[in-house]
């Protein structure tokens, strides 16, 4: 894992308060905007401590946070926590 990715998880981990939590699964991906940018994104899936792993492969167990970070800004754009 390179530094600028162990960098932002570190900040996602801190920021959310995921310290009992384990980042499962991790993408990069792109977007181009209307202004025809490329914004490229980091995608990364934390389950929380009593889930070791998916019960359905196609589903999320409750709890696990979903963070997608712009790589561009290395801003955090969506947060979303599964099941409450």
């Amino acid at each position: 894992m390179n530094e600028t990715l162990q960098h932002l998880i570190d900040d996602t981990r801190k920021k959310f308060g995921l310290d009992d939590y384990c980042l499962k699964n991790y993408e990069y991906y792109r977007n181009v905007n209307m202004f025809n940018e490329t914004i490229y994104k980091l995608c990364m899936e934390w389950f929380p401590p009593h889930q070791t792993a998916p019960v359905d492969e196609d589903l999320n167990p409750d709890g696990t946070a979903v963070i997608e970070v712009n790589l561009n800004t290395g801003k955090v754009e969506s947060a979303v926590f599964c099941h409450g």
